[in-house]
């Protein structure tokens, strides 16, 4: 690194929780945009199946408004489960490893 210098940082403990929460959040994001692809899909679809313009609009925004909602709900409750059990388990193995050593730039 030009001009800075590296310090050593040792982690030996995630926050389960604060952990957790991150990747549940994460996944929720990715739910959020999996449901606006799946409910344009489906609103698409509806539109274009036989059934009436009007009916197949209040389809539309139904399933929009569903897997908008649901979708990113259900990936965070997901995505904190996934978290708990990775911060879990890392803290074991930062326990035996006697951590992670991270280098970072001192500026």
């Amino acid at each position: 690194v030009k001009g800075g210098q590296m310090k050593t940082l040792t982690i030996q403990k995630i926050r389960v929780g604060s952990f957790a929460k991150v990747v549940g959040i994460t996944q929720a994001v990715f739910g959020f945009v999996y449901g606006l692809i799946l409910s344009i899909g489906v609103a698409s679809e509806a539109i274009t199946a036989n059934t009436g313009f009007v009916k197949a609009l209040g389809i539309s925004v139904f399933v929009i408004g569903l897997a908008v909602l649901i979708v990113p709900f259900i990936a965070f409750l997901v995505g904190w489960v996934q978290g708990a059990i990775a911060a879990i388990i890392l803290n074991l193995v930062f326990t035996e490893s006697k951590g992670l050593d991270l280098e970072v730039d001192t500026k």
